[in-house]
């Protein structure tokens, strides 16, 4: 989380998209060597982003919450 919130502290940008559509709140679940927990990882983000964006979709159609239900990750 050290580094995670460094970058946010330090200005990055939350709402940027990557080749598959997906934010970072995305890669929070689609990522599996993302060590953090990820629903801390996922709490600290939110909050960064004022809730904003929660529902966007990636180029699949699935927005972080889908990503966050079928993940294996949350168990």
């Amino acid at each position: 989380i050290d580094v995670e919130q460094i970058l946010l502290d330090n200005g990055c940008d939350l709402f940027i998209k990557d080749k598959s559509g997906n934010i970072p709140l995305h890669n929070v679940f689609v990522d599996k060597n993302v060590g953090d927990d990820p629903v801390e990882l996922c709490v600290l983000i939110s909050k960064a982003m004022k809730y904003k964006s929660l529902d966007t979709e990636n180029n699949e159609g699935n927005t972080p919450l889908h990503l966050a239900v079928v993940s294996t990750r949350c168990e």
